[in-house]
């Protein structure tokens, strides 16, 4: 059976139709032979275990992408709300200037 190649941006579709073909192709090959019971228990278990452990590395993949996204928008965040309170600190600082100034003008006495 050959498998045809598939552009880069379609790997991972490529690799789990890759390995649900060798999942069945292995199934049937062990079937067409005769074996007895636990031996193609055995088989499927292994089989089991090898699309198990590939579906566990997808999961994490999905969660370490939900997690780097998270913290991007986490530090996004952060530095929006920095950004915030150094211009509220700036426009305090402003009107803190702009009061005092006013005080200086009344202090001023005309003679």
């Amino acid at each position: 059976m050959t498998l045809r190649r598939r552009e880069s941006n379609h790997r991972e579709s490529y690799s789990s139709d890759r390995t649900r073909k060798l999942f069945l192709k292995n199934i049937i090959k062990e079937r067409k032979k005769k074996k007895t019971e636990k031996e193609i228990q055995s088989l499927e278990r292994k089989n089991f275990s090898v699309i198990s452990r590939y579906l566990e590395y997808r999961i994490q993949k999905v969660i370490n992408n939900n997690n780097n996204n998270n913290n991007n928008n986490n530090n996004n965040n952060n530095n929006n709300n920095n950004n915030n309170n150094n211009n509220n600190n700036n426009n305090n600082d402003n009107d803190d200037d702009n009061d005092n100034d006013d005080d200086d003008d009344k202090k001023v006495s005309t003679k």
